[in-house]
């Protein structure tokens, strides 16, 4: 284990310790039988469908990992396919998406109980088909009354998502071919590093996506926005998924670059020992030198799209 920080030495560690979660994936379903309380008795674990996927896509992942830079990737559309879900399921399966969806799904169900109550005593604009479609006896609301201010974040009444519900939801995501064609509709290319040293993101689920800005710096995005998907399947070899520009050259390409922009968003990162004092010199190197983090980044840039560079470069000599 790498960090990137600066914060923590590199160290050895398990993957099952630090890589896996209890019970993320877990939701309920009805059962085919209701126990006597009448509860579901069910317990239905996701990861079995994670696992599925995984299995499906470790055949093609390991045939790209022997690839050479450039050459062509023999895959047929269904492995594509498989490879293509595994990095959308990636994506969305790790805490920190979970979290961000959960959210955002609290604030807006808390703005809608806020617009509610804003309509004044529910009993005034609530009939008794609305009471009884929301499972509500109408006579259990006579006398209620409320303000919007009351289901603020201040208010009396705390409004949240039950953490659950939204994990169906998540994985139907994986699954979507509208999100699983911003993968499986790019171009794929293989790059590979003689002198190895590429870690794994563990907070972004081994999937960095990288976006472009003219100010020199990269971040996060979106499977649709990213300018490229970078997914590490070995210590040599990164599987680079651009929108597709005929100037691409990986040949060119330092492994020191690489490091340099997998760890520009600080977290947890994993990479074989050998190679752990090699990564985290890098990291050392870039945060003790701006200039030292742009040359890298600069050697390492345009895989898929234009190379953006700032105004100064870009406008003509006077």
């Amino acid at each position: 284990m790498v960090d990137p920080s600066g914060e923590h030495s590199p160290r050895t560690a398990g993957a099952k310790s630090e890589a896996a979660v209890d019970d993320l994936y877990a939701t309920h379903a009805e059962p085919s039988v209701v126990g006597e309380s009448g509860n579901p008795e069910l317990s239905v674990q996701w990861e079995h469908i994670c696992g599925f996927v995984e299995s499906e896509a470790s055949r093609p992942f390991t045939r790209l990992a022997k690839g050479r830079t450039g050459s062509a990737l023999d895959l047929s559309d269904l492995e594509r396919l498989w490879i293509s879900v595994f990095v959308t399921l990636q994506f969305i399966r790790v805490p920190r998406h979970f979290e961000a969806v959960r959210a955002f799904a609290d604030r807006l169900a808390q703005a809608t109980a806020m617009h509610m109550a804003s309509l004044g005593s529910p009993r005034e604009w609530m009939t008794d088909d609305m009471c009884r479609e929301a499972g509500i006896e109408p006579a259990d609301i006579e006398g209620i009354d409320w303000t919007p201010a009351a289901f603020g974040p201040d208010g009396d009444f705390a409004v949240s998502i039950d953490p659950l519900s939204d994990v169906p939801s998540m994985l139907s995501h994986a699954f979507d071919d509208e999100i699983v064609a911003y993968v499986f509709s790019r171009t794929w290319s293989i790059v590979k590093f003689p002198d190895r040293g590429l870690t794994l993101p563990l907070d972004d689920g081994g999937v960095y996506l990288k976006t472009g800005k003219t100010s020199g710096f990269w971040d996060s995005s979106g499977l649709g926005t990213a300018d490229e998907i970078w997914v590490p399947l070995s210590p040599d070899t990164l599987l680079v998924m651009h929108w597709r520009d005929d100037r691409f050259d990986p040949s060119n390409w330092p492994a020191e670059g690489c490091v340099a922009q997998l760890g520009h968003r600080p977290n947890r990162h994993a990479c074989h020992p050998e190679d752990a004092q090699q990564a985290a010199s890098v990291w050392d190197a870039c945060r003790n030198s701006r200039d030292e983090l742009s040359r890298l980044c600069r050697e390492s840039t345009n895989i898929g799209v234009p190379h953006l560079v700032g105004a100064s470069d870009s406008e003509p000599a006077a």
